[in-house]
């Protein structure tokens, strides 16, 4: 209800939600459709990629019944895979040591699993910066041309 206000709004408004800048879902810390590369913790860098918010939820929470429940309904994601963030649900998973995390509704690009959709959490997933050319050292004014003879 609160998101679409928001859009409300912004129509109202003449903004753009979608511009340049990514539309962040209200309390995510993600953008709409940005691109991030799935990677989890150092020491098992792979991603479960789960079919359902539901069942990613409960996994998070430690609510589920053995390993083969998890692999029957997920998918796991090689470190670095490139998604897109299609949605996000704020602060959703409760791990049982550690802060709220948001969940979040990726569609892998790469890899073998490209154009599948599935769920993640925030912190299985880091923005992917564009690379872009340099155009020399930042501060350093350009010589004019030497004199010629």
């Amino acid at each position: 209800m609160k998101l679409g206000l928001f859009l409300a709004a912004a129509a109202l408004l003449g903004g753009s939600v979608c511009g340049t800048a990514a539309a962040v879902a209200a309390g995510c810390t993600v953008g709409i459709r940005t691109t991030v590369s799935l990677v989890s913790d150092p020491t098992d860098p792979n991603v479960f990629v789960f079919e359902t918010k539901d069942e990613l939820v409960d996994y998070v929470s430690e609510h589920w019944n053995n390993s083969s429940e998890i692999f029957k309904h997920t998918i796991l994601a090689p470190p670095g895979t490139p998604a897109r963030v299609n949605s996000c649900s704020p602060k959703l998973a409760h791990p049982r040591y550690s802060p709220p995390v948001d969940v979040v509704n990726v569609t892998i690009l790469g890899g073998p699993f490209r154009g599948k959709s599935g769920w993640v959490t925030s912190a299985d997933m880091h923005v992917r910066v564009a690379a872009t050319p340099a155009k020399g050292i930042v501060g350093q004014r350009r010589q004019p041309p030497a004199p010629r003879p």
